[in-house]
C-alpha cells in the first residue's frame, strides 16, 4: 500500500489501485472513482494527493516517472 497527503487528509493506494481519502482526524475515509488508466511503457506509477485552490477541492494526482538511458 502506498499513500500521499496534504492538508491532513491521507490518499491511501491499495492493491488493486483502489484509492481511498482518508481523514486521520475525523477517522471518516470514502473510495475515490477515477478513469483507470493502462499504460503498460511504465511500470511504476506514484501517487499523490493535489489541492486545488480555484474549486477548492482535492485532486488525486498520477505520476510517470520517466527514465532515460544513461549512454
Amino acid at each position: 500500500m502506498s499513500f500521499g497527503s496534504c492538508n491532513g487528509l491521507v490518499l491511501l493506494v491499495g492493491c488493486h489501485e483502489n484509492l481511498i481519502l482518508w481523514n486521520p482526524y475525523t477517522r471518516e475515509c470514502r473510495e475515490i472513482m477515477y478513469p483507470h488508466i493502462t499504460n503498460y511503457r511504465y511500470n511504476t506509477r506514484i501517487y499523490d494527493l493535489g489541492y486545488d485552490s480555484l474549486n477548492d477541492d482535492y485532486n488525486p494526482l498520477f505520476l510517470y516517472p520517466v527514465l532515460f538511458p544513461f549512454y
